[in-house]
């Protein structure tokens, strides 16, 4: 069985999403609400972050509002 650890979703607008993702998960992220938030739970972390920092560590990598929006 393959367990995904973590998840990171790519956004232009990381304090929406947060909210969004607290909202269901009932848990509060932590980090820079701008650019970079992990949600933690108790299977893995789902990480929100901007297009910016991806920009900045993984250029290309990923690409908001695209098929290109998730890194496992």
């Amino acid at each position: 069985m393959i367990k995904l650890v973590s998840t990171r979703i790519v956004t232009d607008n990381v304090p929406t999403l947060a909210k969004f993702y607290e909202a269901i998960t009932q848990l509060q992220s932590v980090g820079c609400s701008d650019h970079y938030v992990e949600i933690e739970t108790s299977v893995g972390i789902l990480a929100i972050c901007s297009c910016e920092s991806v920009k900045h560590f993984n250029f290309g990598a990923a690409v908001a509002r695209a098929n290109r929006s998730m890194i496992i």
